[in-house]
């Protein structure tokens, strides 16, 4: 059975958006944000970075010794948005040291790559304003806003709530699944070809909302994403962590990876291999995160 339908994602390219930023200074401490942000909305942040989390009607959705994600609405210019709204701070002291030595903070980069991907028409949640830790500080937080989307889970959420009798008990919801493996090849694989790579492309960090026809695919968590890596290595070593999620799971089948694989080589054309060479080099590299792991263990 074919994962294309007449609703085939790799049909034509999302539009890519225009996007702006601006910046201030206050408080000690400089911001970003997109200008669907306001000055004052920005200087408000800036001055109080942790006022949204005391907000009433604010939802814990993480919180762990590095994250606290709460979704929370907030009024701009244009009118209520409903935010994502993350206070991250550096995991060890040896990140703690490193980070110190980055020409910019992740949440920085976060920010600025996901206005990156959008204008290549990468599909992510758009991030609106980040507020980076000061230049020298040991252990301040970052602060990160951003578009919610209420109608995704991610790809291991989404895959949980299906069960082997339901997928192939139920035509719609197997051509639903079909759906979501085509979109997520031709993102991943216009992803790739625009010239930007994941580093940690893992099922949860990919959302999917199921609600919209066709199927919708958002990639998220662009801290360790990078741009102009045009490398068919670092294309497969990217694929490979996604792949060897895909093998933990009875729901896809070899015929459903093989699909994926394909669909992915239509939608990044500059991809110098055949899906059969790149089938083998993925099993490998599949192998030697599998032993890397062992070991860590």
């Amino acid at each position: 059975m074919s994962m294309s339908n007449k609703h085939s994602p790799s049909e034509s390219a999302p539009p890519a958006v225009s996007l702006r930023t601006h910046s201030l200074q206050r408080s000690g401490r400089q911001g970003w944000a997109s200008y669907r942000v306001g000055s004052e909305e920005l200087e408000a942040f800036l001055k109080n970075p942790e006022a949204l989390f005391q907000h009433s009607e604010a939802v814990t959705i993480k919180q762990s010794p590095s994250t606290l994600l709460v979704k929370v609405p907030v009024r701009f210019p244009e009118g209520e948005i409903l935010c994502g709204y993350k206070k991250v701070f550096r995991k060890t002291w040896m990140k703690r040291l490193t980070d110190l030595f980055r020409w910019q903070d992740r949440a920085r980069h976060s920010f600025e790559i996901g206005q990156q991907f959008l204008q290549a028409g990468i599909p992510t949640p758009e991030p609106l304003w980040v507020i980076p830790p000061l230049r020298w500080s040991w252990n301040e937080p970052a602060y990160l806003g951003f578009e919610w989307l209420p109608g995704c889970r991610d790809l291991n959420g989404q895959l949980a709530e299906l069960t082997i009798d339901q997928f192939f008990g139920d035509k719609a919801i197997r051509k639903q699944v079909y759906s979501v493996v085509s979109m997520l090849a031709t993102v991943l694989g216009r992803m790739h070809a625009a010239g930007f790579c994941h580093r940690d492309l893992k099922f949860s960090n990919l959302l999917v909302d199921r609600t919209t026809t066709p199927v919708q695919v958002y990639v998220i968590d662009l801290d360790g994403a990078s741009s102009h890596t045009g490398n068919v290595d670092r294309w497969l070593w990217n694929l490979s962590r996604f792949a060897r999620d895909a093998l933990q799971h009875n729901l896809i089948s070899r015929s459903m990876r093989c699909r994926f694989l394909k669909d992915y080589l239509r939608a990044n054309p500059t991809f110098p291999i055949t899906w059969k060479v790149a089938w083998k080099r993925l099993g490998e590299l599949v192998d030697k995160r599998n032993r890397r792991r062992s070991k860590a263990n």
